[in-house]
């Protein structure tokens, strides 16, 4: 047989098995997919809790007129700025925590890759924003806010509006993230509840430190209000004593135009008599 005959049956033969050996090779094992993580604080968060239990499944966006679109935003903006404090709050403890108990370097060494949070599409969060505008309470709030705007100032505000929301939404995921990446480690660790005793009792400290300086803002304002009060009756004293000074000098100026005007009504009488006394003895019979 030739070469070339005998390389064409070979690849004959190989395209008759191939299918059979790839039928019985075992298939690899396909990586499990790592389930999302979610922050372990959303569970002892009221705000998330409330929020969850909001029917928004069957909103449908290009339903919603531009009123009620605009509130949905005011209260999407809203939450985000709440839900932003408390995650920058937190991304800070857990932070310190980490640089307090030396773990930095192991984390950053930490080879499980950051997971992707269950997180909320930002179109769904504005479904769930419409869902709350609905509620009395939030109609109450944000509802009556847009109720007598007119066309031209609700298209300025959903323009300025979508851009803050979305901007809001982008640092809130990321801040999301960065808690959810730290608390797996901390778990991981077995670290977490220490860091969870730790965050409150700084956060307790925290709140009594801001108690004592709002006593001692409370405080200052009082003895503040009572040097102004004690200054105050001074320059009313002042003030009084100025004015009845001013009184005594009008009064002193007055007796003295009085007495001035009495001297010089004296004065008239005498010469009056003066006078008279001349003419009489003008025609004095001893004169003639």
């Amino acid at each position: 047989m030739s070469r070339h005959r005998l390389l064409i049956a070979v690849g004959v033969a190989l395209s008759l098995v191939a299918p059979c050996m790839a039928a019985d090779a075992p298939k690899a094992k396909e990586p499990d997919k790592k389930a999302p993580l979610a922050s372990p604080f959303d569970a002892r968060d009221p705000e998330i809790q409330a929020v969850r239990k909001l029917k928004f499944d069957d909103i449908d966006m290009k339903k919603v007129d531009l009123k009620e679109r605009v509130a949905a935003m005011m209260a999407l903006n809203s939450l985000l700025g709440k839900h932003g404090e408390k995650a920058t709050r937190r991304v800070a403890y857990l932070n310190e925590y980490m640089r307090t108990n030396n773990l930095e370097a192991d984390y950053t060494a930490y080879a499980t890759p950051v997971p992707d949070l269950d997180l909320l599409t930002y179109d769904t969060a504005m479904k769930i924003a419409v869902a709350l505008v609905r509620t009395p309470d939030g109609a109450a709030t944000y509802g009556e806010k847009v109720k007598s705007l007119d066309e031209a100032t609700l298209n300025n505000m959903s323009s300025w509006f979508d851009k803050e929301c979305r901007a809001r939404w982008y640092d809130v995921v990321f801040k999301r993230h960065q808690i959810a990446s730290l608390c797996e480690y901390l778990e991981k660790k077995g670290k977490f509840s220490d860091f969870v005793t730790w965050a409150m009792a700084k956060l307790a400290a925290a709140e009594e430190q801001k108690k004592q300086e709002l006593a001692a803002k409370r405080e200052q304002a009082a003895a503040d209000a009572k040097a102004r009060q004690a200054e105050m009756k001074v320059r009313q004293a002042e003030a009084k004593a100025a004015r009845e000074q001013r009184e005594r000098e009008e009064d002193e100026r007055e007796m003295k135009r009085l007495d001035y005007a009495v001297q010089l009504e004296k004065e008239r009488i005498a010469a009056d008599r003066d006078i008279k006394v001349s003419e009489n003895q003008k025609y004095n019979y001893y004169n003639w």
